[in-house]
Formats: C-alpha cells, structure tokens, sequence
C-alpha cells in the first residue's frame, strides 16, 4: 500500500451527464487534447520520482482501433477544424511506450494500472486512407530496462463497443467497482486490485495486455 500523492482529472460531461451530479465540469479541466496532454506530462513526473510509486490510469470515453494490436482515445475536441480527424486523439501505445523506464527516468514507477473504458472499434471511414495517426503525447526512448509491473485492462475486446447504463456507470467501472468490494479486501479504507488476473470483472469485461 502506498498513499495518495498526486490525482488529476479531466472532465467533459454531457449536459444529461451534468444533471444530479455530485461535481461539476467547472471544478475540473475539459478533456481536450491538450489539457490532456499537458496533465500526461506532469503526471509522468510524478511517476518517476520512485520505483516504488504506483501509477493508475484510468479513461472512460470515446475510442476506435486501427489495428488489432492498438487503441486510440478520442478527446471532448474529436474532429474539430478539420484535417486528420485523429489529431485530437491520443495513441494508446504512446502513453504506455512513454511510461517506462529509461537511462534519463531510471526511477519510473514499476507498478502500473491501466484501464481504458472505451470502444475499441474499427470504423469503416478508415478503410479510404492509408493511415490516420493519433496525438502522441510522450517521447517513447529505447534506452533503459522495461521492467514493469504494467497490465492494460480494456473495457471492450478489439473490434467491439464498451457501454454504459442510461443514467449511472459503464458495465467496466460497475464491474470494477463490484470487484473492488466483493473481490478484494478494504484495509482503512484502501482498496487492492489483483495483477494476475483474478478478479472476477478481469475475466468478464476486460481483455488484458501485459
């Protein structure tokens, strides 16, 4: 267990969203691409200042896949302005890459979490270009060891949709949170989650990339 040393947190609600919420999206940063990507960088900072640290990420939104291998995050400025329509989005593989260790973060975090709460879907706009690329937010160096603890829980197998209840959460964070409280055991107030595989919401909603 380690405590709480730093949250950062992004928000761009619906206006059905934004009713009977408990938070309001002026507390918080629209989730743009550059919001995004300036809170990524200071995140990463924070994460290296100790081996020992435990990084979490965790994003609910809009997604698509260009390949069976990769994810893309489609910001709340998705397709603005014109141009490549990927521009606002974020590579997956780019945050991962970013978030290893190297010769120049030697100290990067070894325990990672990673939750992508999106679709994963392969729209047929795509099959017209060569190849649409994604924002990449982090320089991904080839020096250094990547010896992390590091698995990337997705919320939809390749190809297919995450979903969410009319009202309420997706069917991931639901089951997360079911997991959380049925499955591990809270120590003040802290909750664990399993590396291996073994909760049951890993099985049923979520493909794991280690």
């Amino acid at each position: 267990m380690v405590p709480l040393g730093s949250c950062r947190m992004l928000l761009s609600p619906s206006p059905g969203e934004l009713q009977g919420a408990s938070i309001h999206s002026s507390e918080a940063l629209a989730a743009t691409r550059e919001n995004f990507r300036q809170e990524a960088l200071r995140w990463r900072e924070d994460c290296a200042g100790a081996r020992d640290n435990i990084a979490l990420f965790y994003f609910a939104g809009h997604g698509v896949q260009r390949t069976r291998s990769d994810a893309v995050l489609l910001m709340s400025d998705f397709a603005g302005g014109g141009g490549n329509p990927l521009y606002n989005a974020v590579d997956v593989n780019n945050l991962f890459g970013g978030m290893a260790p190297t010769v120049e973060r030697p100290e990067m975090a070894r325990t990672q979490l990673w939750f992508i709460d999106a679709c994963r879907g392969f729209p047929a706009a795509f099959d017209n270009f060569e190849r649409h690329n994604a924002s990449e937010v982090f320089e991904v160096m080839l020096s250094g060891r990547d010896d992390r603890c590091a698995p990337i829980y997705f919320g939809a197998l390749p190809g297919s949709d995450a979903y969410s209840l009319s009202g309420t959460q997706t069917l991931f964070v639901r089951a997360l949170f079911e997991s959380l409280r049925d499955g591990a055991m809270p120590v003040a107030s802290v909750w664990g989650v399993s590396l291996d595989g073994s909760l049951p919401w890993v099985r049923c909603y979520a493909g794991c990339r280690r």
